[in-house]
């Protein structure tokens, strides 16, 4: 811009430049303030680095920091509530920053070979381009002034105390090329934080005068107007009509820009929750390549690669099921389902989370076992019991959770099933309660940093209760907990007998014995199955397409088992399912893919497969539903 000096980004009319550091100092004062308190107690914080790495001087080094840099710091804190601090505050700023990082140089004068200092004089170098709120100018004085300090130091102390600073040549050029990238950095900054305020002083110039315009307009439209109204009552009730639809538009417009907004932080969000498991997973699969890493170590790094990847699985599986719900393609698919049995099963898989963070975990149901078979949708039931228990265990820090049913009849006599996930949590705002469970929002969604997670749980969970027929609500006070509660019908079907597998004959399938054939296009999934089923089967095939896949069957009637990949070059797994099952009835196909979403499973069992597995796949689950088909 030509009003701004480019090497001191000042502005070069002093009204501007008087008013930008006017909104700057407004702006900034409260982000400075808890900065410096923080720099402030870390610079202290660190004394401790002085008595165990540098004893014999820890008495110099804790006067230097606790009755020199400390107070200073301190005092600085105190004059910011003074109203005249605006008018030397970025000169004080810069006065700490070169004592603070003298104090840090004079420690490492004294002591060069201690290597915490060369790491402070780094942070130092950091806390005063980025994080004190210093402006550009000021900061790459401030580091040259530290540069110099420190330079000298090293002169002095080697010409006085003869100390020999091994590292003074790469320690400068580490300093000076930071010092360089920061300057840069914090430079640029601030030109588009210059730019930026030039461009919105310009806009509201701009906007006055349209104003003023459209005022003067205004004024000539209504004498025009008075002069010819009994000749123009179309033309009023047009600029009518055309009133109603300025107010319909800009409603709209107000609806879109909340809505793009909702779905910005949702979309940042998403980022978030991707690439955090990402980098856990890709930087400790780094870490696990070193030869020298002991077993508890990479015990660890496997165990958090292995979080990781659940966090991953969770957030892939929650965004491709509300985009599934989005595009209206969930389906229901009623069967019976065991209430008790679910609950049991939820109970036993969030016990051990719950117990972990001192909950106390407690379901409760109202009917005997007999009773509790219903007409529902189990996927869908299970989602939304998952999603609730899963939240109500995110933000309850102590206390205990409860989740159960009871049988209710409402106003039209129709017999409901209501349940219901109570917990001692941190509440919901009253004025928030119903948009927990809107799509792409949370309850406070500047807020979504706190706690890990997609955010779309309830939004499932919502849409799911929809679909089988019921309603989903909550009571909630802030400090004090939250109670989510859902109705679905009660429907019953009977029959003789609830858990036909007892009487099932049951047949020891000696897996060494077996032949397995693989239908799986993906080399390194091949790879995978290898290590998975070494030394396991008789004999293992490896086909790539659905059309290779029946071939083999027909070719060799002694497979026992396929794994069949739904997604394959030239005929699907679905496809190749079917016609297998035209000649062979007897072989166990178990599917095995990536899609993973709701009514997969339903699809492969249709297609004729014994079971389903979604990827990425889990060795111990795989294993438990191959040897339950061979066992039934």
């Amino acid at each position: 811009m030509e009003n701004l000096n480019k090497i001191t980004l000042k502005f070069l009319d002093e009204k501007i430049e008087k008013k930008f550091k006017q909104e700057y100092f407004d702006k900034s004062i409260g982000i400075f303030r808890i900065s410096f308190v923080t720099v402030t107690i870390l610079y202290a914080a660190f004394g401790y680095i002085d008595l165990i790495s540098a004893k014999e001087y820890y008495q110099l080094f804790f006067n230097i920091r606790y009755f020199i840099v400390v107070p200073i710091l301190a005092a600085v804190f105190f004059l910011s509530f003074n109203r005249n601090f605006r008018k030397v505050w970025q000169e004080l700023l810069s006065l700490c920053y070169i004592i603070g990082g003298t104090g840090i140089i004079f420690m490492l004068l004294k002591n060069p070979e201690n290597i915490y200092y060369y790491g402070g004089i780094f942070l130092i170098f950091n806390a005063g381009y980025f994080f004190i709120k210093l402006r550009f100018l000021a900061a790459t004085i401030s580091g040259i002034v530290l540069l110099l300090i420190y330079n000298i130091g090293m002169i002095a102390f080697h010409t006085l105390y003869h100390i020999h600073f091994d590292y003074a040549i790469i320690a400068n050029t580490f300093y000076i090329s930071a010092n360089i990238i920061n300057a840069i950095a914090l430079y640029n900054i601030e030109l588009l934080e210059r730019k930026d305020y030039y461009q919105r002083n310009q806009l509201v110039a701009k906007q006055n005068e349209i104003y003023s315009a459209n005022q003067n307009l205004e004024l000539k439209i209504k004498t025009r107007t008075k002069q010819i109204s009994e000749h123009n009552s179309k033309l009023i009730e047009e600029i009518s009509k055309r009133e109603v639809m300025e107010k319909a538009l800009l409603l709209a417009k107000e609806k879109a820009e909340e809505s793009n907004r909702l779905k910005t932080a949702f979309l940042n969000n998403m980022s978030h929750e991707i690439r955090t498991p990402l980098n856990g997973i890709t930087g400790f699969l780094s870490l696990l390549q070193d030869p020298d890493i002991d077993a508890e170590d990479k015990q660890q790094y496997i165990d958090i690669i292995n979080k990781s990847s659940d966090r991953l699985i969770s957030t892939v599986t929650d965004i491709m099921e509300i985009s599934k719900i989005e595009s209206g393609l969930i389906e229901v698919s009623i069967q019976e389902v065991s209430v008790n049995k679910l609950l049991q099963e939820t109970y036993n898989f969030f016990s051990l989370e719950a117990n972990s963070k001192g909950l106390a975990l407690k379901q409760l149901p109202s009917l005997s076992d007999e009773d509790s078979y219903i007409l529902a949708d189990n996927y869908m039931l299970n989602r939304i019991l998952t999603n609730l228990i899963k939240n109500a265990i995110k933000f309850t820090k102590k206390g205990s959770i409860s989740f159960g049913y009871h049988i209710i009849t409402n106003s039209e006599s129709d017999v409901l099933m209501q349940f219901f996930v109570e917990d001692t949590g941190i509440g919901i705002p009253r004025n928030r309660q119903q948009a927990v469970f809107n799509r792409f929002e949370q309850a406070d969604i500047e807020d979504t940093r706190v706690f890990e997670g997609s955010g779309l749980g309830l939004a499932i969970a919502k849409s799911y209760v929809e679909a089988l027929g019921g309603e989903i609500w909550l009571k909630s006070e802030e400090g004090i907990g939250a109670e989510f509660m859902f109705t679905i019908p009660y429907k019953t079907s009977i029959k003789e007998n609830k858990n036909p597998q007892k009487d099932l004959p049951k047949r020891q399938g000696d897996l060494n014995k077996l032949t397995i054939l693989i239908a799986e296009d993906e080399e390194i999934n091949n790879q995978l199955f290898e290590l998975i089923f070494r030394n396991t089967f008789k004999h293992i095939i490896y086909v790539g397409t659905g059309q290779q896949a029946i071939e083999a069957c027909q070719n060799n009637p002694a497979i026992n088992l396929i794994l069949m990949d739904i997604k394959m070059p030239d005929m699907n797994g679905y496809t190749a399912t079917k016609e297998i099952r035209k000649f062979n009835q007897d072989v166990i196909i178990i599917a095995q893919t990536a899609f993973g979403l709701e009514g997969d499973r339903e699809k492969a069992i249709a297609a004729g497969c014994n079971d389903y597995i979604s990827k990425p796949i889990d060795k111990k689950l795989l294993f438990e539903k191959i040897k339950l088909q061979f066992n039934n």
